[in-house]
């Protein structure tokens, strides 16, 4: 039996043929040969292989939040569309795949001559061995040339020098890999005419222009969320959600969300969990297997409150619970836009900071009955045929606002002052009318948990003044009211409870005091109106609560 170097050595020589006449190996679809892989020696083999994965024919592997991850857009000259991509494929779900070892077999089998030398010493065809391939994606970290991957994107995007990838492919100075939808390719002049502004505003205005916007300010932030995704790499915060409100069904809030998913693809759920462990576990197989750039929750109903949500939008990178396991978690790189549609949407806890309003109201019965519009016939399908003019207007915008010298006209201090800041920026700078992030545009139903507990807290001043009091005597003290009238201001109390609170009274296990310390102890320091719960510790008593009032600056 003939040395694996020797006979290497003579297959290179040979340009990759066997001894025999006719090789027995498969070309691609073009007929060209292979690259070939000898697999005779499964550790030999897996050296080789580590040495080159994320090179030549597996230019498409990269290294994506610690796993092996692979796209067939990318060879070893760059970008490659699909032969049978067009405008109606473009499931981003297909565009990037996690690696397994079988997987990445497959891969190799395909891509690759695999060959294996016999006991006589000829080369005959084989399968990329499981043993190595497992073991290749078991440590992606040991493959020095595979790429590292931090996001995909569907659209051009702003890097945070501030200028603008139109490229297709991997973006090396970002880690960002730009795979495009659909044939037609957006340009943008980095230094755009005022014409080419107009026609930039023109544009945009005519696709929003025909929605009953609320106010200005909801059409500025509506605005704002089309800008964010081309910006998100420029920043490092995670973006604000957007919260796309009506009044009744028709108004037009679920076709805002979908352009939304139109120009930056993106997955759209019919629901949102009603469960912790149900959101987080949504929430991951999103981000493991979908590349677009919005998450859109569509028709929500009742009120939003979850802890995870919250912390997702509090930072850039945090992490999921890996699906199937119990504590091995998956590190996210959250640079997605959250969008929720709904019918007077409620929100408590502390998603009120992390989101912005734009709500419609078409003021009549039957909105859906509307007609006279700028843009007739199907709005979406336009929006599809016109992706590559309305992103360029978008990059337009902020082109324009950069060669300004980056403009801002306000100056925020909250966790997403960044990317509302921005936004408002540029905005501005093209004379679009509108405040990003204001006040004015969150709904009164959204207001519903502040004004609830505003008015429970100053209840339970009335009856404990300033006096601190355990989660035990506020329960008593609640159940004595429910059941009795005598005193006016402990039923006053009971009567304000929060929704959120009075519900648990109805359920099997009903309230507990280790529950209802739950539910203050989670809002202390948070004021609501003039009043906030304080918790005051007490290692040998047990911890007490104080309702303070505001009393003005000092």
């Amino acid at each position: 039996m003939r040395e694996y170097d020797d006979l290497a050595d003579t297959f290179a020589q040979m340009g990759g043929a066997p001894v025999d006449d006719e090789p027995p190996f498969d070309r691609d679809d073009n007929g060209e040969r292979r690259p070939p892989l000898e697999v005779t020696n499964a550790s030999v083999a897996a050296k080789q292989l580590r040495a080159k994965l994320g090179t030549g024919p597996t230019s498409g592997v990269f290294a994506r939040a610690g796993e092996l991850v692979f796209t067939p857009h990318i060879n070893e000259a760059g970008y490659q569309p699909l032969h049978l991509e067009d405008d109606h494929n473009h499931d981003s779900e297909v565009q990037i795949r996690a690696m397994t070892g079988i997987r990445l077999a497959a891969e190799l089998d395909h891509r690759y001559d695999v060959f294996r030398f016999d006991k006589e010493g000829r080369a005959v065809p084989a399968l990329a061995p499981l043993t190595v391939t497992t073991r290749l994606v078991a440590a992606p970290d040991n493959s020095p040339k595979v790429r590292p991957l931090t996001s995909v994107t569907r659209a051009p995007f702003v890097r945070p020098d501030w200028s603008i990838c139109t490229k297709p492919g991997y973006d090396r100075a970002t880690q960002v890999l730009y795979l495009p939808r659909g044939p037609q390719r957006i340009t943008v002049s980095s230094r755009p005419s005022g014409h080419d502004l107009d026609q930039a505003v023109q544009l945009l205005m005519l696709m929003v222009g025909d929605f009953p916007w609320n106010s200005p300010d909801d059409r500025a932030n509506y605005l704002a969320a089309m800008i964010w995704p081309v910006i998100a790499q420029t920043h490092n915060e995670a973006l604000p959600a957007l919260m796309i409100n009506a009044h009744q069904p028709g108004s037009g809030k679920t076709l805002l969300g979908s352009i939304l998913t139109h120009l930056y693809d993106g997955t759209m759920r019919s629901e949102w969990p009603t469960s912790k462990d149900e959101q987080e576990k949504d929430l991951a197989a999103i981000f493991a297997a979908n590349t677009g750039g919005i998450v859109l929750y569509d028709n929500i109903k009742g009120t939003l409150r979850s802890g995870v949500l919250e912390g997702l939008l509090t930072t850039r990178r945090t992490s999921f619970r890996r699906l199937g396991t119990n504590d091995e978690r998956i590190p996210i790189n959250n640079d997605r836009l959250i969008v929720f549609t709904g019918n007077n949407i409620g929100i408590a806890g502390d998603l009120s900071r992390r989101v912005v309003w734009a709500s419609i109201d078409p003021q009549m019965p039957d909105p859906e009955t509307r007609s006279g519009f700028s843009i007739p016939g199907d709005l979406g399908a336009w929006v599809v045929s016109n992706r590559h003019r309305v992103v360029g207007a978008i990059l337009t915008l902020v082109s324009h606002w950069v060669a300004e010298g980056r403009p801002m006209t306000s100056s925020r201090t909250d966790s997403f002052a960044s990317s509302i800041d921005t936004a408002q920026g540029i905005l501005s700078a093209a004379g679009i009318p509108g405040t990003v992030g204001a006040a004015s545009a969150i709904p009164v139903a959204a207001l519903d948990e502040q004004d609830e507990w505003s008015g429970w807290l100053e209840a339970l001043h009335g009856v404990y003044g300033d006096n601190v009091f355990r989660a035990g005597e506020l329960l008593a003290m609640l159940n004595r009211a429910r059941a009795s009238e005598m005193n006016p201001m402990e039923r006053h109390a009971w009567e304000q409870l929060p929704e959120e609170v009075a519900v648990r009274w109805d359920e099997r296990s009903g309230m507990t005091s280790r529950s209802l310390g739950m539910f203050l102890k989670n809002r202390n320091g948070r004021y609501f109106g003039d009043f906030a719960v304080r918790l005051i510790q007490d290692q040998r008593n047990g911890n007490g609560y104080q309702i303070s009032k505001y009393a003005g600056p000092q």
